[in-house]
């Protein structure tokens, strides 16, 4: 008699068991928080969503780009001569030392009365600085981390630019787009400045590139963040998006967007600049307002520049992309006189209206008296873009017609690039592509290197200073002098003031001290008085009444004791014997680095390192 199987039966409720191919293959799909997924579809929405897998030719992903940048903007955070403009150390460096430490210069741009620096464009850096700080011991560490932060933020939005140029001009454009961008010599430095130019240059990119996809209320707020939070002639750089976003989606949208955005940034600005400065004040309008009235004598009284001062800056700073601009406007007179460039107006109107804001930026700055070179810094994405698309342009009419490519699934075609495939105007085409990048990235090396090795001595100094003269409590070793807080130690400064890296690189208890020199009397930095328990009392304290914004110097911004200074900081030969009140033979230099003497070395070999470049340049020591 055959025994029965007996038969399992699993207890009420309990779900029946399955092999793991099965439960892997039925088991619910992992929770994913909100704040994931809000990110990975702002991602997905801001890159990628306009990318079109039929356009010909191959480009990086956006990641892929992101990564390049990124190294890209580090390299510049760590390797640039620091500081590459005084007013970047004394208008923001030193007020976000004060911020995180306590102690730090102002300038007269910061006194009450005239009250044209921003705080609140401080706050972000001085969040990452307390950060990196709490993470380390050194300063400078924190220094590094808020260029990096920016390099960061910069190289995301010319991911994102780049990406967008994929979609409205083509997968060769953007490839060469990609690459001037990490080829320029100007976004190397100013990626990773703590200037409002530079934050400028950060949204008013991120901008135009969801303006180039029709992502208008994106792209107009990013305008705002620029011109509220940064810099208010970024403002300059969306009168093109306006008109356009006015014609597509009407002028009730455009003010709806602009105004509200404004007053989303207003509010807390000037909440917290009028916490800072003791009365109610908008700095952004200040600071428009002196520039435009010139009422305290503007900003000319600071020195003028002719016409080539940004001819040769533009050179500089974008090489081959400059020079593919600049050929880029044949291209017009081509187009009436010669030939069609562009069989479509929708080619020609593209053109017009998403490459217009780096020619209404040159409009607006060009004929100012007063040129600085970081003025340039928010258009040297677009030289880069520009450039790309000039490339193209005369690629595509000197290899081959234009032939039509399927447009994008979305709505406006992309104008066709280059010449792709194996013909032989594609493999010319390339050719030109390859020789032009291989000379702007040559070009872009030979100028960082110059740059490297001539100007990043006068920020070492003062690094070997700190590490080889003085100890971990401040004090000097070849003293039995202990400096505190009442009694500091003074580092004295001549002419070389403005190669003053900031209190980013000096101890708690030194300080820097201004000698009068034997001619003149500019205007220099002053100490902010001790912080107090109220953030308004510390920050606010009255300037001396004679500050003013007319470059004249006071009274109280000179040290007259030159008995109590403690070292002394000088680079030229001569200026050791004028500058160091010091009797040769009592002198000893505890550190010093070669730098370049950029006044007694020829231009072209001062740009651009050579070879024989030792031949060319005449070196000296920074000292202290």
């Amino acid at each position: 008699m055959a025994l029965r199987q007996r038969r399992r039966t699993r207890p009420p409720g309990q779900p029946p068991r399955l092999s793991p191919a099965s439960a892997a293959k039925n088991a619910p799909p992992p929770r994913r928080s909100r704040l994931g997924t809000a990110t990975r579809r702002f991602v997905s929405l801001s890159f990628s969503r306009y990318r079109d897998a039929r356009l010909p030719g191959w480009t990086p992903n956006p990641a892929s780009a992101f990564l390049l940048l990124a190294v890209f903007h580090i390299a510049g955070a760590l390797l640039s001569p620091f500081p590459a403009d005084c007013d970047e150390t004394m208008n923001y460096w030193e007020p976000l030392h004060y911020l995180v430490h306590g102690t730090g210069l102002r300038t007269w741009e910061h006194a009450p009365a005239f009250a044209l620096r921003s705080y609140s464009f401080l706050y972000p850096a001085a969040v990452v600085a307390r950060i990196a700080a709490a993470a380390g011991s050194d300063k400078r560490h924190a220094l590094t981390a808020v260029k990096v932060a920016l390099g960061l933020a910069a190289a995301a939005a010319e991911a994102l630019l780049y990406d967008s140029t994929v979609w409205r001009f083509g997968k060769p454009t953007a490839r060469l787009c990609l690459a001037f961008l990490i080829t320029s010599p100007g976004l190397f430095r100013a990626g990773g400045e703590l200037l409002p130019s530079s934050f400028a240059m950060i949204a008013t990119t991120a901008a135009v590139g969801w303006w180039m996809v029709g992502e208008f209320g994106r792209a107009i707020v990013g305008v705002a963040v620029a011109a509220v939070v940064g810099w208010p002639f970024a403002a300059a750089l969306g009168v093109p998006l306006a008109i356009h976003a006015s014609y597509r989606r009407g002028v009730l949208f455009v003010l709806r967007v602009a105004v509200t955005a404004g007053a989303l940034l207003a509010v807390p600005l000037v909440a917290v600049e009028s916490l800072h400065y003791g009365r109610l004040v908008i700095p952004p309008l200040n600071l428009l307002l002196y520039n435009v009235i010139n009422g305290e004598g503007g900003p000319n009284v600071f020195g003028v520049a002719p016409w080539t001062y940004y001819a040769s800056s533009l050179v500089l700073n974008g090489t081959v992309a400059t020079a593919c601009v600049a050929a880029g406007v044949l291209l017009w007179h081509i187009h009436g006189y010669v030939t069609p460039v562009w069989p479509r107006m929708s080619d020609m109107l593209t053109r017009v209206i998403f490459l217009s804001p780096l020619w209404v930026w040159l409009g607006v700055f060009w004929p100012q008296p007063h040129k600085e070179e970081r003025f340039l810094a928010p258009i040297y994405p677009l030289l880069a873009l520009s450039g790309a698309v000039s490339l193209g342009d005369w690629q595509s009419i000197l290899f081959r017609p234009r032939v039509p490519v399927a447009p994008p699934s979305s709505g406006t075609p992309a104008p066709v690039g280059p010449p792709t495939g194996f013909s032989l105007g594609a493999i010319l085409s390339a050719l030109v592509s390859l020789a032009a990048v291989a000379l702007s990235a040559a070009l872009f090396a030979s100028r960082e290197t110059a740059l490297h090795l001539g100007y990043t001595g006068h920020h070492a100094v003062f690094e070997s200073f700190t590490h080889t003269e003085l100890q971990l409590d401040g004090s000097p070793r070849h003293s039995s002098f202990v400096p505190n807080e009442s009694h500091p130690l003074n580092l004295c400064v001549a002419s070389q003031w403005h190669r003053f890296p900031s209190h980013w690189f000096l101890p708690a208890t030194t300080r820097l001290r201004f000698l009068r020199p034997p001619m003149g009397s500019p205007a220099m930095p002053l100490y902010y008085a001790p912080p107090v328990p109220s953030v308004r009392a510390g920050t606010a304290a009255a300037a001396p009444a004679a500050v003013n914004g007319r470059n004249e110097g006071v009274d109280d911004q000179w040290w007259d004791n030159v008995a109590a200074c403690h070292y002394f900081v000088t680079t030229a030969a001569e200026d050791r014997s004028t500058e160091v009140p010091v009797d040769e033979v009592d002198r000893m230099v505890v550190a010093g680095e070669r730098v370049m003497d950029a006044a007694r070395s020829p231009s072209p070999w001062r740009a651009f390192w050579t070879p024989d470049h030792d031949k060319h340049i005449v070196w000296t020591e920074a000292q202290v």
